[in-house]
């Protein structure tokens, strides 16, 4: 799993268009829902994936950061996940506080 997760990761650190296509592809709900996988490598590697995509265009991180689920869940991580995923989900929120300043 954690190699197809990176890939999916490498293609989003590309160019907008190819995050766009992974993001229609639906995967942004998948990264979600390995937040709560019994893994630490797994979730550390969807946070990694997120944390590109909030670094992309208003579109793509509006994508995340207007989902209340979405961030519930990544608050919720910041409480209680390991330094390792701890630093992606800071990557994340620092995209999320550089859109809502504008």
């Amino acid at each position: 799993m954690i190699p197809s997760l990176r890939t999916l990761g490498n293609l989003i650190t590309g160019t907008d268009q190819q995050t766009n296509e992974v993001l229609k592809a639906g995967a942004l709900d998948k990264f979600f829902g390995l937040l709560g996988h019994e893994k630490r490598a797994v979730r550390r590697e969807a946070c990694w994936t997120l944390s590109n995509i909030t670094a992309g265009d208003e579109e793509q991180i509006s994508l995340v950061v207007t989902n209340p689920a979405y961030i519930e869940k990544l608050i919720s991580l910041i409480n209680s996940d390991s330094h390792e995923v701890f630093k992606f989900l800071k990557l994340f929120m620092s995209s999320f506080r550089l859109m809502l300043l504008g």
